[in-house]
């Protein structure tokens, strides 16, 4: 009895910690797209700041910053969020072992452009998005034995 408590426990922890993260995470992405709308809205009436910045630069600096953080929070989340349920294989789509696949991006033989896939068993496949920027930056699902990829 005393551990199912300290696992409902935990439980409530990890809720109230991913609560806190999508609070805390919320809140910064408000605070970049401000300022870009801040910057964006300066160019707009006088095309440059004060000092003589030329106000695009800044807010393509802007930009860059805002989207590269973009895509390391939906990659935080892809990772924590569960595969979830599974369905047969298609008959599109190349298998790989979750080892080729790696392997493969590592040497160059899958970029993001080239498509994506879906974390997959021998049998059956997810909508659990992977992209080889995922194994690149080492964000994946390390438990997953397989991958279903499709070209674009």
């Amino acid at each position: 009895m005393e551990t199912k408590r300290t696992e409902e426990q935990e439980q409530k922890e990890q809720k109230a910690n991913d609560k806190k993260f999508k609070k805390g995470l919320k809140k910064s992405l408000n605070l970049m797209a401000k300022a870009r709308d801040e910057y964006y809205n300066a160019y707009c009436y006088t095309g440059r700041l004060g000092d003589g910045t030329i106000i695009m630069d800044k807010l393509q600096e802007i930009n860059t910053l805002f989207n590269a953080s973009i895509s390391v929070i939906s990659r935080q989340l892809r990772i924590e969020i569960p595969i979830g349920e599974m369905e047969p294989l298609d008959d599109i789509g190349d298998l790989f072992t979750i080892e080729e696949f790696v392997s493969s991006v590592e040497c160059g033989g899958f970029i993001d452009y080239d498509g994506y896939g879906y974390y997959a068993t021998a049998t059956e496949q997810s909508k659990s998005v992977i992209y080889p920027s995922d194994v690149r930056a080492d964000m994946y699902k390390k438990e997953a034995t397989h991958v279903k990829w499709y070209n674009r």
